[in-house]
């Protein structure tokens, strides 16, 4: 009987050490907890560090929970096919750049906000919705942040604010601009977006180098 016990003690470690970990695949939920909580720590910094400094903070974060590649092809729609190799690298780079830039600017200052998540509804094997509530002192903002599943693994499409797509926006800002004229300026344009916060000092920035 010990003898048996130990051989299944044995066979539940070396299982348990084979599986691969949540953080090396996490589940949806866990990949806009990392997201969110990389979002937290800049509010927490915003009065010690730029809109810059804040960015390079966030890059690497938002590089990893976004399928840019994904968003960059239905932000422009059929123009995608035309595009070569190098003028869709320098679209994916621009959007991720920009999404950083954007964080960065938008969640700059704490005053006891939190995140919440509420649900995750997995409406196909490679799509779910992971619903969540941003918490301030007087507001509750809803969150859904769009996932599917890639060989990289779960990753964030696009994210819904009180009902309000944020790739829906841009496909329909880009497409339009794209009429008249051409992926060139359009990359122009997003990046733009993007230097005026990493091209951003401060008070906060200088402390922060001294």
């Amino acid at each position: 009987m010990k003898k048996t016990l130990l051989l299944c003690t044995a066979l539940a470690i070396l299982l348990t050490a084979a599986a691969p970990s949540a953080a090396s695949d996490p589940t949806p939920a866990r990949l806009v907890e990392t997201l969110h909580a990389a979002l937290l720590a800049a509010m927490q910094s915003g009065d010690r560090l730029s809109c810059a400094q804040r960015f390079e903070k966030l890059l690497p974060v938002v590089r990893g929970c976004f399928d840019f590649t994904f968003i960059a092809r239905l932000a422009v729609g059929r123009h995608w096919r035309r595009l070569t190799d190098p003028q869709r690298r320098a679209l994916v780079t621009a959007l991720t750049r920009m999404s950083a830039a954007t964080y960065a600017r938008n969640f700059d200052s704490f005053s006891g906000q939190r995140f919440e998540t509420l649900e995750t509804r997995q409406t196909k094997e490679t799509k779910a919705v992971v619903r969540t509530l941003l918490i301030t002192a007087g507001d509750k903002i809803d969150l859904n942040y769009i996932c599917r599943k890639t060989e990289d693994g779960w990753k964030i499409v696009s994210v819904a604010a009180r009902g309000v797509n944020d790739l829906s926006m841009k496909r329909a800002e880009y497409t339009r601009f794209l009429k008249d004229h051409d992926i060139a300026e359009l990359i122009e344009k997003i990046d733009a977006k993007t230097d005026k916060c990493t091209r951003e000092v401060g008070a906060a920035g200088k402390e922060g180098a001294s």
